[in-house]
């Protein structure tokens, strides 16, 4: 899925929106197909789902899962009773801007996000250099367990833990993920009315 197609005269590369994930059943890989790929591979999708079946004993089962971004303010995280809910990784590539509270606080930890919901705190944060102007968490400083009295204030416990285990950022996301939702995913306008642009200081909702 990470592979693009390169345009001509200078264009973007082209990233395909995820539409179908494909689930090896005895692991927890996930890999992103689009409409194209999954009807392509069909016949063989469907081989190894009938080879999972009890009747041909242990064989690793492979399933294909529809999925759909949260892109629309109150859409459903799982639209059909088939849908998978994936990891807050994923939700980050497909464009979930409009997550709900739950997912949108799992999305928040792996980018490595800490809100300004509390000025006092935040601040002293950014004074001390602690975190970046956007809200980001180096991190040499994530790997100190973020135990500072200001971290306390802002992040909860299993906040600070999640934030330790999951995010993967060197830098910053914030400017290359603003960039991305509105140009590779077409999600200016909903970006600007949704939580995640909150996150990501675009938004134009309150804190």
């Amino acid at each position: 899925f990470s592979d693009t197609v390169l345009g001509v005269s200078g264009l973007d590369n082209y990233m395909k929106d995820i539409r179908w994930i494909l689930r090896v059943e005895s692991s927890s890989v996930l890999i992103f197909l689009s409409n194209f790929e999954a009807e392509h591979y069909s016949h063989l999708l469907a081989r190894h789902t009938r080879a999972g079946s009890s009747k041909c004993g242990n064989i690793t089962q492979i399933k294909l899962y529809p999925f759909a971004a949260l892109v629309r303010l109150g859409q459903p995280r799982l639209f059909l009773r088939a849908s998978i809910d994936p990891p807050a990784a994923a939700h980050v590539l497909a464009g979930s801007v409009h997550a709900d509270p739950v997912l949108a606080k799992a999305m928040r930890n792996f980018l490595g996000l800490v809100l300004r919901t509390d000025p006092v705190p935040w601040d002293a944060l950014l004074s001390k250099g602690l975190v970046e102007r956007d809200g980001f968490v180096p991190r040499n400083i994530r790997e100190t367990g973020m135990v500072t009295v200001e971290f306390k204030k802002l992040l909860t416990i299993c906040d600070r833990e999640q934030i330790l285990a999951v995010c993967p950022f060197s830098i910053s996301p914030v400017k290359f993920l603003t960039t991305y939702y509105t140009n590779a995913r077409h999600l200016g306008e909903e970006l600007s009315v949704s939580v995640i642009g909150r996150f990501l200081g675009v938004s134009e909702i309150e804190q």
